[in-house]
């Protein structure tokens, strides 16, 4: 097998399984949103606004790791590493966020 072929390989399997992942954050960030306005809701004042600022910055980070994976499956062969690398960054980040508000939850 050729080195592209390889390249397109790994890009294609890597694109799946991001959208596959992105579909299960959509799911993940649904049920928290529902704990999030539960919790507001309750009248937890002292998490309310700090909850609502962070579902606005989830929301901030699914969207950029949308558009990233976006940009990911336009692009080259020779540019897809590059914008895997970043993809990823947003992922952390992302994940890290909704740790986060699942502490201040519990």
């Amino acid at each position: 097998m050729s080195t592209s072929k390889k390249k397109v390989s790994k890009k294609s399997a890597y694109t799946k399984q991001s959208e596959v992942r992105l579909d299960e954050t959509k799911s993940k960030l649904n049920r928290l949103k529902v704990r999030i306005d539960n919790a507001v809701s309750e009248g937890r004042a002292d998490l309310s606004k700090q909850l609502k600022k962070a579902e606005l910055q989830l929301q901030t980070q699914f969207a950029t790791v949308e558009r990233r994976l976006d940009r990911l499956k336009d692009s080259g062969e020779e540019s897809w590493n590059d914008l895997k690398s970043s993809l990823d960054t947003a992922w952390e980040d992302l994940t890290q966020s909704i740790r986060n508000i699942v502490k201040k939850l519990s």
